[in-house]
């Protein structure tokens, strides 16, 4: 088989004339897996298109394989062969030749995704260098400003990531939404979801889809334990990704054992000090946090692009309700050169507005607190006590912020946290009082909240 697309390069490009990039043995290890297991084919749907593959008999068997499985019928060389031939297609690709060579490619099919991977890596590759030499074409052309250059050149690179892009809503479509949204708040109904704290909710109406609300607090505050406890209201309903970048994953399992069977957290730890009782109540706890449809993920070091990537393949394939990210300061935003650490936090925090925009859920982002509050008599934090970046405020629709007075004096409101809302980019700020048990970590229930703020009546 010989490939059928050759790289662009006129007198004007630099470039050498060469092959793009391609991977065959890649393209052709993918469509032997499909074939192996149709299963491994909705995964690698999931990653490729047809115009991801570099040779056109590959597309042409890929187009085949897609059509079959998408009618229910059942996938094989046998019937991949008929469908062909139905076509017209048949001896175009090679014939029983090319599937026989496609079947001998692989042993096993568990490997689909990761060769998918690399067919899309090569087609995103292709796609850049094409934009590349488009714009080369258009420097050496002369017929264009420099201006006029730059903005070609932006939408050139934008379209490469086209597929992901957004949509323009029509009025008629917005129009709807926004009295449906309407006549629900009219039955005391709230268009956002709900974090399982009444009062809260009342005040914010909920996390609105596609918005980032910044969760903020000192250290040992219970910003984790307020974030789990809302994880766990939302998942018993809807899937939440639930991202840990500073506990692993065996930790925040002992913290919502604790949590929902109410035993505290320092006999799970420590079983050997757990009573019968007790272990019935974490047997019963760990049976309703099965139910929960909750995924974690306490891989280190991600970036923003990594958590955005993994949130919209976690929607393709189980749907997806609610985001949250603790906590934003751990998040590897690889430090361009000359950038400081302010400008790092700025734009990983636009970054994470922008990925909330294009999954179109909420994402419910921790943040830490500088130490300014706790110079201050009433240590109630504000939002100038944000760490590292005035971004952060800028980009979060909805600021909450966690603050427990007993931590700073025994006497004072044990049992309560006050949580402050800060930030609301569409409604009242005031204080919703919460409470606490210190024992399990946990946020069991709300008090009415006080001393709300002056907000215009409508």
């Amino acid at each position: 088989m010989n490939a059928n697309r050759h790289a662009i390069t006129d007198g004007a490009s630099s470039l050498p004339e060469r092959l793009p990039p391609q991977n065959l043995e890649a393209e052709r290890a993918m469509l032997g897996c499909c074939l192996l297991d149709p299963r491994k084919l909705d995964e690698a749907v999931e990653v490729v298109q047809a115009a991801d593959l570099y040779l056109d008999q590959h597309r042409t068997v890929w187009d085949a394989m897609v059509a079959i499985r998408e009618r229910g019928g059942r996938l094989d060389a046998i019937t991949l062969a008929d469908e062909l031939i139905r076509l017209g297609q048949f001896d175009q690709i090679g014939g029983d030749e090319t599937l026989t060579e496609l079947v001998d490619s692989v042993r096993h099919a568990a490997n689909a995704a990761y060769y998918a991977g690399i067919v899309r890596e090569k087609s995103v590759a292709r796609q850049v260098l094409e934009a590349g030499e488009e714009m080369l074409r258009d420097v050496y052309s002369y017929q264009h400003t420099a201006s006029e250059l730059v903005c070609r050149a932006e939408e050139r690179i934008f379209a490469v990531g086209e597929a992901d892009a957004g949509q323009a809503w029509p009025m008629d479509v917005l129009t709807d939404e926004t009295m449906a949204r309407l006549e629900l708040r009219r039955e005391g109904g709230s268009p956002g979801l709900a974090s399982g704290f009444g009062d809260l909710d009342g005040m914010t109406g909920g996390f609105q889809a596609g918005t980032v609300t910044v969760l903020a607090a000192r250290p040992s505050q219970g910003k984790t334990a307020l974030a789990l406890a809302i994880a766990r209201h939302v998942g018993s309903s809807e899937p939440v990704l639930f991202v840990s970048l500073e506990m692993s994953r065996h930790e925040i399992g002992d913290r919502l054992l604790s949590m929902v069977s109410g035993v505290p957290g320092a006999m799970v730890r420590e079983a050997r000090m757990l009573s019968d009782r007790s272990l019935g109540r974490l047997h019963d706890a760990a049976a309703e946090l099965t139910r929960l449809q909750v995924k974690l993920d306490d891989s280190p070091n991600r970036t923003v692009s990594q958590i955005a990537a993994l949130a919209r393949r976690t929607k393709r394939r189980s749907g997806l309700g609610l985001v949250v990210v603790d906590y934003l300061g751990l998040i590897d935003g690889v430090r361009r050169k000359g950038e400081s650490r302010q400008e790092e936090v700025a734009r990983i925090s636009r970054g994470l507005k922008v990925a909330a925009k294009l999954t179109g859920v909420p994402w419910l982002v921790l943040a830490q607190l500088n130490r300014q509050s706790e110079h201050r008599e009433r240590r109630r934090p504000e939002l100038s006590d944000l760490r590292e970046s005035g971004q952060i405020e800028a980009d979060a629709d909805l600021v909450l912020m966690l603050h427990r007075p007993e931590f700073y004096d025994a006497n004072d409101q044990p049992g309560i946290a006050e949580l402050l809302v800060r930030k609301n980019r569409n409604g009242a700020t005031g204080v919703v009082r919460l409470v606490f048990r210190k024992e399990c970590t946990s946020f069991d229930g709300t008090a009415a909240y006080v001393e709300p703020a002056d907000s215009p009546a409508f």
